[in-house]
């Protein structure tokens, strides 16, 4: 099947990235990141901006192709949970409704998340008596599961089509959204002329000062939809450009599967009455470089792991083709040569090709006899219980991350 928007399509339309924040073209290079089967991008450069210190994605296709992947790829319908969050995940959303309930935002606010998935945090919200509420998501599917479970209704679009078509809101908020944006500044700047006088924003982002002590996969935070790594400080500065102060800030540490933890900062903010000046952001360079010698390091057992499920030539099956997959074989720690076959459950990924292979649906497992190496963190248990307890395979099953921790 022929990527749609896949690297041949995408390359000639590689540019350097001025900083998101400040406008400048300098840079300092942090790593180079490269993926393989991608079906939004190759790779990119992780640099820092030599004016304000912002970290970012640079090298990267032009944010249409990036509203195209979400509208066509989204992974936040959760389809294998009927459409309903993880326990984990409106865990999450509980501590930031605590947060913007302490910080005095009242329950008639007309509040707008964008970027809402299937309306999780709303339904949150409306539990915590909030009733004005509108969502926002560039998939489709998501509005129909929001409506479907929640009875919210959630607009289908990105935080480019707002307009006053959409109105005015009391409360904006975008929870994990920002660090997946090209074009961050407009971005802020449709939000802002969406709100009320005395309106607030609600920010969200995964925190780069707290990478070291998260746990994840190797190189995670650089995966094909992170674009954007803030710190507080560089946050604090967006919203500065833009005329907004801080008002209220939180950090708090997000747990995911299989384990794995990200590190989130949050701030409410609002119309600035004079001007909020910058600051050099000093720590997010050395804080992502921190994170690289970590994930580097990590890497090398998860060299040794794949080195052994194939040795002696043994043709092995990989069980998902995410990000993780996609950089393993960039890297060359997973060798093409010594996979049969690729498997994943997403239903959109199926038929599709990877390293020249077609992928699977886990139904083809049956009656093969090659080792399954489980390439995914936040699913390795899951989808080691499928395969042993649901789907009954006898093959040997190889996790990549039994004591890896980043």
């Amino acid at each position: 099947m022929k990527l749609s928007y896949g690297q041949k399509d995408l390359r000639p339309s590689l540019k350097h990235r001025t900083c998101p924040i400040c406008g400048s073209p300098r840079r300092r290079l942090i790593y180079k990141q490269h993926f393989t089967g991608s079906t939004l991008l190759s790779g990119y450069h992780v640099v820092s901006c030599a004016n304000c210190g912002f970290a970012y994605a640079d090298m990267i296709p032009p944010q249409a192709a990036f509203d195209r992947y979400y509208r066509h790829f989204s992974k936040y319908e959760y389809r294998h949970h009927g459409g309903e969050v993880s326990a984990n995940d409106l865990r999450i959303f509980e501590r930031l409704a605590d947060f913007i309930c302490r910080s005095g935002i009242s329950p008639r606010s007309a509040t707008l998340d964008v970027g809402c998935a299937t309306g999780a945090f709303l339904h949150v919200l409306a539990s915590r008596g909030f009733k004005n509420l509108h969502g926002l998501d560039p998939s489709p599917d998501c509005a129909k599961t929001a409506a479907r479970l929640y009875k919210i209704r959630v607009v289908t679009g990105t935080v480019f089509d707002l307009d006053r078509r959409h109105g005015r809101y009391d409360l904006i908020m975008l929870t994990g959204v920002l660090e997946h944006l090209c074009d961050v500044r407009l971005a802020v700047q449709r939000i802002v002329d969406r709100l009320t006088p005395n309106g607030q924003l609600f920010l969200a982002v995964p925190d780069v000062m707290s990478l070291g002590s998260s746990r994840n996969a190797p190189f995670q935070q650089f995966s094909t939809e992170h674009i954007n790594f803030f710190t507080a400080t560089s946050l604090r500065n967006l919203m500065a450009v833009a005329g907004f102060e801080r008002i209220a800030q939180t950090r708090m540490m997000r747990q995911q599967g299989a384990g794995a933890t990200e590190p989130v900062v949050g701030g409410l903010y609002r119309r600035a009455a004079r001007m909020v000046k910058m600051r050099i952001d000093c720590q997010g360079h050395a804080a992502l470089q921190r994170y690289v010698a970590a994930s580097q390091d990590a890497d090398r057992r998860t060299r040794r792991v794949i080195a052994n499920a194939s040795r002696g030539g043994k043709q092995i099956i990989v069980w998902g083709v995410g990000s993780l997959t996609q950089r393993l074989l960039a890297a060359g720690l997973l060798k093409a040569s010594a996979v049969e076959a690729f498997v994943d459950s997403s239903v959109r990924m199926q038929g599709r090709r990877i390293a020249g292979r077609r992928i699977l649906p886990p139904a083809a497992l049956h009656g093969r006899s090659e080792p399954i190496l489980i390439s995914s963190w936040m699913f390795q248990e899951e989808i080691f219980q499928e395969i042993k307890q649901k789907m009954k395979l006898p093959n040997r099953v190889i996790k990549l991350f039994n004591r890896v921790y980043m």
